[in-house]
């Protein structure tokens, strides 16, 4: 006789489905295999728009809001206060959203903090021999906060996050725990003529940190990459900051005008694949607040997206992915910055 639904159990096909597109969203392909998958892997996704629009890649210039999300050096350089909100626009019934501030705390050093929701709902759920038997989910949360202190031509930072997990009908556990990432970042004011700028940035993801539940602490992962802004304007002079060595930092005001190149590699533990590599550009349209951005991944193919600084305190950020896998490329992006 067939046996009979199970409400408590899931087969093998449903929890790779589960697996694939929810409990390891963006993490590599090999987290996949396992049902309890990486805690926090979700995050891998390009959260923000402007990193979505570049096809993941991060450059401190114009950090905002969501500045801890690349690399928490870069709130170092925020000279006001920003809220961001973002939510992402996903195939197969996802959801991730975000909300994310960041604020100048004396001359040299900010602070910043976020919250991450991502959820899988209405995911078929089968019985061993293959009858429907209803449909499970996930939802998954990480808090965080961050610190910078720049230095010099540079800066110093660190996020430490708390992640939560929640399953709904899959029969796991819920679990809890926390990670570390650092990051340093070097800006250089007049490389190849006068007034352009050149960034490298590294950060180290996940070094440290600890999982309870049906979770395994997300796998260490680092990224670097080098970015390169050429003025199409006049920069104006600003009071130089010094930093708590004694130091003077970088003096001039950055331009509304100008056309960013970006580089950038991740490597990420257990990843079976080559390292991700992202090319991407960004322009600031002359005579206008709209910047407008291109990207290409080997992860998520090709990405687009725009900006819009109006009135002066808002901008408005909007992504999309023209192609790739649904791991590694938002479908679509819309990003909400309040600068205060």
């Amino acid at each position: 006789m067939p046996s009979a639904p199970r409400p408590n159990h899931i087969s093998i096909r449903t929890a790779a489905v589960v697996a694939a597109f929810g409990l390891v969203a963006g993490s590599a392909r090999c987290e996949a295999q396992e049902v309890g998958g990486y805690a926090g892997a979700f995050l891998n996704r390009a959260v923000p728009a402007r990193s979505a629009a570049l096809a993941g890649a991060f450059t401190p210039f114009r950090a905002g809001g969501d500045a801890l999300f690349g690399n928490p050096a870069s709130l170092a350089g925020l000279d006001q206060r920003a809220a961001s909100f973002s939510y992402s626009f996903l195939p197969y019934n996802q959801h991730l959203g975000m909300a994310g501030f960041g604020m100048p705390a004396g001359g040299a050093a900010g602070i910043g903090g976020s919250i991450v929701y991502y959820g899988l709902s209405d995911v078929p759920a089968y019985t061993q021999d293959g009858k429907r038997n209803g449909t499970t989910g996930s939802s998954e949360w990480a808090i965080s906060a961050a610190g910078a202190l720049k230095i010099g031509p540079g800066a110093i930072g660190t996020t430490i996050r708390y992640l939560g997990f929640t399953p709904v009908g899959t029969g796991l556990e819920s679990s809890t725990g926390y990670a570390l990432d650092l990051g340093g970042m070097l800006e250089f004011e007049n490389t190849f003529t006068d007034h352009d700028w050149f960034y490298a940035s590294a950060t180290l993801n996940n070094l440290a940190g600890e999982q309870k539940g049906p979770h395994r602490l997300a796998a260490a992962s680092a990224r670097l990459s080098g970015s390169y802004l050429y003025p199409l304007q006049e920069t104006q002079g600003v009071p130089a900051r010094v930093d708590p060595t004694g130091l003077p930092t970088v003096a001039h005001a950055k331009p509304e005008a100008y056309v960013l190149g970006i580089a950038e590699i991740r490597l990420a533990q257990y990843d079976p694949l080559p390292p991700a590599v992202s090319l991407a550009a960004e322009c600031g349209i002359p005579g206008t607040p709209v910047g407008i951005r291109l990207g290409w991944g080997t992860r998520t193919s090709i990405t687009t997206g725009f900006s819009v600084h109006w009135p002066q305190n808002l901008i408005i950020d909007v992504a999309g992915a023209l192609g790739g896998d649904i791991a590694g490329a938002n479908a679509a992006t819309a990003t909400i910055t309040y600068l205060f």
